[in-house]
């Protein structure tokens, strides 16, 4: 994603993501703001590849934190808890990533409902 990709006038929807969820169309803060988590998100994903997993936890997180309208940093930050056996975490975000009104592709929905359960049921020693 980039700013490119972030475009609408007011009252429009803005198409975002390489999923193309969509988010409600900004004011220039608001904009502004989201410009900034696209930004933070870009980071992440460079520092992730670049082998620095605890810094990029960071930057995932704060996406999280925050609300980020589309799957991509919920999915990034899932799967780095899941291969590190932190399946608490990896649950945390998949509930929070479920829990967006939109921009979640039916394939993520899928697969992190099949992740909660298998980790549910493994909990309960159903």
């Amino acid at each position: 994603m980039d700013s490119a990709e972030v475009d609408a006038r007011p009252g429009e929807v803005a198409r975002v993501g390489r999923d193309a969820g969509f988010v409600p169309a900004m004011n220039g803060i608001e904009r502004a703001a989201f410009l900034r988590s696209l930004e933070r998100l870009s980071m992440a994903r460079r520092i992730e590849e670049a082998g620095e997993i605890d810094a990029s936890i960071s930057l995932y997180e704060v996406c999280v934190e925050e609300g980020f309208p589309d799957e991509e940093p919920y999915v990034r930050l899932w799967r780095i808890y899941d291969r590190r056996g932190q399946p608490r975490d990896a649950l945390r975000v998949c509930e929070a990533c479920l829990g967006l009104p939109y921009c979640v592709s039916q394939e993520t929905r899928t697969q992190m409902r099949d992740f909660i359960m298998i980790h549910v049921t493994q909990r309960r020693g159903i």
